[in-house]
């Protein structure tokens, strides 16, 4: 009787926690929302019972009465909040797990709650990062990036931009991969920890963080925000045209500091990549998931007119130098450092070569090749890289063996 009654206190004290804190949870933004939602994708991984799905149920409903709605009809905003409550019911459940299940076992689920909760530490950091980038920076090189994306022969971004204004649904898809990607990186992490012994993949977080460091030094070096703010509404109808980029006077102008300067490089893509690369699965219908989301996460980038073209392009070898810095090779080892010299040496290149974008002008052979050689010498170079730890990346198990037996005895309190 007496543990029984514990169960109960333990569900109501996790819940009176939860609850307070689904209750203070502004929806305004998804950022926050999304990231919160990749408990569930640690709840998943521990194979909860039949019985504790009830609870869970119990929790979500509870959740969804507390959590503030979206004060207007935006798809993304709802698909935010929606995913919120899927989080904070699943983080209700872990603490529950924690209170009552025995103390040998509570690495386990130790394992799950601290990343279900750094997840969302590290995004709220990361937009107070950018805080301090856009209060120093009073101009931007807008203008050179769409110089650069002109001399290609259209505008990348204007023309996804005008795709997704004209299809609601492709608007709307390209829009919520674009603004979940702190749930793809709670369910990537969730995907990479092995829950049966307890051990946490500290270093997927890690490379999250070391491109969010280096991002941020980046951005100081080339500010820039993106085509929708500094075109506000001539994006994504009006554009000019390739004989006129000639005539355009590049130089710093002068951008609202309310405005993020997290253009150059993408750390959007730059995050997208490291999912992608280093999620490994035997299953095709994961590969293909991992995929779709990177190219809807680079449509949404650019249609929503936070990038240019040319910053996801940089992303791809800036993503090389953190996957080097990151890498389970030797710290010794040779493929290691070239990895890393080549990603950091070619992004800084872009940013040197940039600063004089109308060079590309000159023909439109010439911003096409630089495109092709960056990703094509990237990608050879990438390759050879995971070759050397044995193409492992984080590897995800096809068959979810790892908690089965040592967690199926553990309950919830009774109904």
């Amino acid at each position: 009787m007496n543990k029984n009654i514990s169960h109960i206190f333990a569900w109501l004290l996790g819940a009176v926690i939860v609850l307070s804190a689904a209750s203070q949870l502004t929806t305004a933004e998804p950022y926050i929302p999304f990231a919160i939602g990749g408990a569930l994708a640690f709840w998943l991984r521990v194979e909860p019972q039949r019985r504790e799905w009830f609870w869970w149920l119990a929790g979500l409903i509870a959740v969804a009465i507390v959590l503030h709605r979206p004060a207007n009809g935006d798809p993304v905003l709802w698909v935010a909040w929606a995913a919120a409550g899927l989080g904070f019911a699943s983080l209700l459940m872990f603490i529950v797990r924690l209170v009552v299940i025995p103390e040998t076992r509570k690495q386990t689920l130790l394992t799950g709650i601290v990343p279900i909760l750094l997840v969302p530490a590290y995004v709220f950091s990361a937009q107070k990062m950018l805080i301090i980038a856009q209060a120093m920076q009073a101009t931007t090189m807008d203008l050179y990036l769409y110089a650069f994306d002109g001399s290609l022969g259209f505008q990348p971004s204007f023309l996804v931009g005008r795709l997704m204004a004209g299809n609601i649904v492709f608007r709307e898809t390209c829009a919520v991969a674009y603004y979940s990607l702190p749930l793809a990186m709670g369910v990537a992490y969730a995907a990479s920890i092995d829950m049966k012994r307890g051990k946490a993949a500290w270093r997927l977080l890690i490379l999250f963080v070391v491109a969010g460091l280096f991002g941020w030094m980046f951005y100081n070096f080339f500010p820039a925000t993106g085509p929708r703010y500094v075109f506000v509404k001539a994006f994504p109808r009006l554009e000019l045209p390739y004989e006129s980029l000639k005539r355009l006077f590049l130089e710093p102008i002068k951008i609202n500091q309310d405005f993020p300067r997290n253009a150059m490089p993408s750390l959007h893509m730059t995050w997208a990549y490291l999912i992608w690369w280093n999620l490994r699965s035997r299953s095709w219908i994961a590969r293909s998931v991992v995929i779709a989301f990177v190219v809807l996460t680079a449509l949404g980038t650019m249609g929503t007119g936070e990038h240019y073209f040319i910053d996801l392009i940089v992303a791809y070898p800036f993503a090389l130098m953190v996957q080097g810095i990151c890498s389970e090779l030797p710290l010794g080892s040779r493929m290691r450092w070239v990895g890393v010299g080549f990603g950091c040496s070619v992004t800084l290149i872009w940013n040197l070569a940039l600063r004089h974008a109308d060079i590309f002008l000159a023909s439109r052979i010439f911003p096409w090749a630089a495109v092709v050689a960056t990703l094509g010498l990237t990608e050879w170079l990438r390759r050879k890289m995971f070759n050397d730890v044995g193409g492992r990346g984080v590897e995800i198990s096809e068959q979810s063996d790892m908690n089965r037996g040592s967690l199926e005895s553990q309950t919830v309190p009774p109904a």
